[in-house]
């Protein structure tokens, strides 16, 4: 299996910026917010240089890998269970303006009819706790966290294939919220799961679930591994190659490459060393 890189979908937001132009390099439309970098989702279908739908060929496939570019603070919104649980997804900050901040969880002992006079009163951001981030941040949010990424930030998620958000507050633009549907399917009670990437060589593994495992890698010598589920690289930075038995392809920084379970051992390396996100699918869920 030829190490296969989905063609991106990119999708228009009004909180979209420019850093995945300034960053990655990428040609992306005005105000692109999300690119939906690997997808089986309705809403956006990821397809292989030929135009093939990966959810065809890979019937297995069960996640959503997107990069969020927040120029403006997204909504503050829910997600509710689309025919099970709720989705958990995970952000990893890899670009941010000083001072950028995102919102996870409800603060301790507020209930949901103080974030409803909140809400209504524009003062529903004072109720949750605020995380002042930086590049190498992760945040693990389960089903039911009330969220919000805000400005300046160019973020990497992992998560359930799910794609329905509730609004519970938009920061004065004209969108409809959907506040008592939002409510019903907040925890209050749910806080994120916070990690850090560290500085220099090394793997860290990273908060995951049932969905998927995750890690971030920096080696100068290389790395190996063997697909034990449908493998997924985001390469940062640097530049590299991913090798299997059938074939090999080389990629800019900012590009991710898709690996299925049948691939089996493959090597990644890069002339100035590796730096790349690696997330796992297990091959049942």
């Amino acid at each position: 299996m030829t190490p296969i890189l989905p063609i991106p979908i990119y999708q228009s937001r009004p909180w979209g910026g420019d850093r995945l132009r300034t960053v990655f390099g990428r040609e992306t439309p005005a105000h692109t917010g999300e690119s939906w970098e690997l997808s089986v989702h309705d809403h956006g279908v990821s397809r292989d240089a030929e135009g093939t739908a990966l959810r065809e060929r890979y019937p297995d496939l069960h996640l959503i890998f997107k990069l969020l570019d927040a120029q403006e603070a997204l909504s503050v919104q829910v997600h509710p269970a689309e025919g099970g649980e709720a989705k958990t997804e995970m952000w990893i900050v890899l670009d941010a303006e000083p001072g950028a901040k995102l919102y996870a969880g409800v603060k301790d002992g507020v209930p949901k009819e103080e974030l409803r006079r909140r809400i209504a009163d524009q003062t529903l951001p004072e109720a949750l706790c605020c995380h002042i981030v930086r590049p190498g941040d992760v945040f693990f949010l389960r089903g039911g966290t009330v969220h919000a990424l805000g400005g300046g930030l160019l973020v990497a998620e992992i998560q359930q294939p799910g794609d329905c958000t509730y609004r519970l507050y938009d920061w004065g633009r004209p969108r409809e919220l959907h506040i008592d549907a939002g409510l019903a399917a907040a925890s209050v009670g749910a806080a994120p799961v916070c990690a850090r990437i560290p500085e220099g060589e090394g793997r860290t593994v990273l908060p995951g679930c049932a969905w998927f495992a995750a890690e971030a890698v920096k080696s100068k010598t290389g790395f190996a591994s063997r697909t034990d589920g449908e493998h997924t690289i985001l390469f940062l930075r640097t530049p590299g190659t991913v090798k299997t038995a059938d074939g090999e392809v080389r990629v800019p920084g900012g590009t991710t490459v898709f690996l299925p379970s049948d691939a089996g051992e493959y090597a990644v390396s890069g002339e100035n060393g590796t730096d790349f996100l690696l997330f796992r699918q297990p091959k049942a869920l």
